[in-house]
């Protein structure tokens, strides 16, 4: 079962699980709250994997730009401005992690030459969300009486990815040697993001919640290695592109 098809089935078995937890709610409305909103979402983040490093490794190895995909998750907080808009602030975090071999190449015992790479993404940023329709509204100075039903959204903004890359393994090098070998580099990048979703409502505080989301980042490797006992790091390559597709799914709580 693909990476994908995993992080949809952990998706499919936990959100009815919390939904019939919730039950039928007690009142329409909260009291002494309502102005701030805790979500937390689960999914499937595809980076494009586009340029020379992806071009480089996927023509050498056994892996293709589908090896990069990665179960994600989120968690974000966002404050009401106004009728509809929201201050947001969100953190996730993104993993894949490959076996390959060389595609034209085996060892001397006719063995193959294997090797995994890792690709980490964690990215923080601030934006601001516009819900198409009013989630909300003050019934008096203490109450927030919830919309019903289904308050689709956009959003957007930025901050800054921080992103780990390894190849470890065994790697041809000069004079065909074949030696073990790990390649790694880490560091910030800047990043930006759009996207939308829908809420729906099913108690008096929590939603279902959906979200896609397309990231633009991209970030020069570093020039060395960045610990000890790496034989190198990725010189030569252009900066690495960051940007992705995710979708997810999850819960969202007004407090």
């Amino acid at each position: 079962m693909s990476r994908l098809r995993r992080a949809v089935a952990l998706v499919a078995v936990a959100l009815p699980a919390a939904l019939a937890a919730q039950g039928a709610p007690a009142r329409d409305y909260i009291v002494g709250g309502g102005d701030v909103r805790f979500a937390l979402r689960a999914g499937a983040d595809q980076p494009l994997a586009q340029g020379e490093f992806f071009d480089f490794t996927t023509d050498l190895l056994t892996l293709s730009r589908r090896s990069f995909l990665a179960p994600a998750g989120e968690a974000e907080l966002g404050w009401r401005l106004g009728t509809r808009a929201e201050l947001v602030v969100s953190a996730g975090f993104a993993r894949s992690s490959a076996g390959s071999e060389y595609r034209r190449l085996v060892g001397t015992d006719d063995l193959p030459i294997a090797q995994r790479t890792t690709l980490q993404r964690i990215p923080v940023a601030v934006g601001v969300r516009y819900n198409l329709r009013t989630p909300g509204r003050r019934a008096g100075s203490l109450a927030y009486v919830p919309t019903r039903g289904l308050v689709p959204w956009v959003a957007a903004g930025g901050g800054a990815m921080r992103w780990r890359l390894e190849q470890a393994g065994e790697f041809v090098f000069e004079n065909d040697a074949i030696d073990p070998a790990t390649f790694r580099a880490s560091r910030w990048a800047p990043m930006a993001h759009a996207g939308g979703g829908i809420d729906w409502l099913v108690g008096t505080r929590t939603s279902v919640t959906l979200d896609a989301r397309y990231t633009w980042a991209r970030r020069a490797f570093p020039a060395a290695p960045q610990r000890p006992g790496t034989v190198g790091g990725f010189e030569g390559f252009d900066p690495l592109d960051l940007s992705g597709i995710a979708i997810r799914a999850g819960l969202s709580w007004r407090l």
